[in-house]
């Protein structure tokens, strides 16, 4: 696929603006977000087999803020994102964009 029918396919995905709504992936379906709202986990555990790899980690996220994310191999960086993302689902805790789970 080259430039022009990835473009293509990524404007025949994509929403349009309805009623001067802002468009934002994490609002697609959803009248109820705001792009302003933070994303926050609260408490968020991980288990793979019996190994812990996140243990009550919380963070809030906020929009326009560059934030690091710092450790040692192994320590549960990727897996932290992947649940963040919703790429996975945690063992224990929640994940909200703004009030909503």
């Amino acid at each position: 696929m080259g430039r022009f029918e990835i473009d293509q396919f990524i404007k025949k995905k994509t929403p349009s603006k309805k009623d001067g709504q802002k468009f934002h992936p994490l609002n697609a379906g959803s009248s109820h977000r705001d792009i302003d709202d933070p994303l926050s986990a609260k408490e968020v555990v991980m288990n793979f087999s019996g190994l812990k790899a996140i243990d009550q980690v919380s963070i809030d996220l906020h929009p326009n803020e560059i934030v690091g994310l710092i450790g040692p191999n192994g320590s549960g960086k990727t897996t932290l994102l992947n649940i963040l993302s919703g790429t996975l689902k945690c063992t224990k805790g929640n994940v909200y964009i703004g009030a909503q789970k």
